[in-house]
């Protein structure tokens, strides 16, 4: 036994070597947080679900009101239309028979299908041949007066309308129109205004 050992004195560390510390006892999570932290992530996950969802449906209703404008109607400001798909063309709802001139008149005739109005104060009448030319106010028939969402109290045409028009004395007869109409489906639904030109028939010949 040294010297060192006998008298109980630390002998010195060689050189280069360094004593290891002393081990620590390291704070470990409460049991339960890594069960806290999944369930906010788990939380998160669902509310960007819920965002995806929310936006999808947005971009939907986008969608398919494009589709009811491209379809040729406005969808009610209700919601009480039902499907596009039930609804007819503007062409077919409110079918343009004829423009036809004896005389010194011209009669606009309309069908109009059953579930369907014309409003009286969208109807326009405009000569487009010979240019420049005329016409004097429409004469139309008592229309029927309703209460709607789109116009509140209006006067309204169903099942059909003869309008009869008549020009300047001395003007040229009037060979071609542009006719512009509005009609709507008691479903609840607005068409977009219409506009098309006419070629006017000359019965007199």
């Amino acid at each position: 036994m040294n010297k060192a050992a006998r008298t109980g004195q630390r002998q010195p560390l060689a050189a280069g070597h360094r004593s290891s510390p002393a081990p620590r006892n390291r704070e470990r999570p409460p049991a339960d947080g890594g069960g806290a932290a999944a369930d906010r992530l788990a939380a998160a996950g669902r509310s960007r679900a819920r965002r995806r969802r929310g936006l999808l449906l947005a971009t939907l209703a986008v969608l398919l009101s494009g589709a009811a404008v491209a379809d040729g109607f406005w969808p009610s400001k209700t919601g009480a239309a039902g499907n596009s798909q039930d609804l007819l063309k503007a062409d077919q709802a409110f079918r343009l028979v004829a423009a036809a001139r004896e005389g010194d008149s011209l009669k606009v005739n309309w069908d109009i299908a059953p579930g369907y109005y014309l409003y009286r104060k969208r109807l326009v009448f405009q000569v487009v041949q010979p240019q420049g030319g005329r016409l004097d106010a429409p004469q139309l028939p008592k229309g029927e007066t309703v209460h709607d969402e789109h116009e509140g109290t209006a006067e309204i045409y169903r099942n059909s309308l003869l309008a009869t028009l008549h020009w300047p004395k001395g003007a040229a007869a009037p060979q071609q129109l542009r006719v512009n109409w509005q009609g709507c489906a008691e479903a609840g639904v607005c068409y977009p205004p219409q506009s098309r030109l006419v070629d006017v028939v000359d019965l007199g010949r």
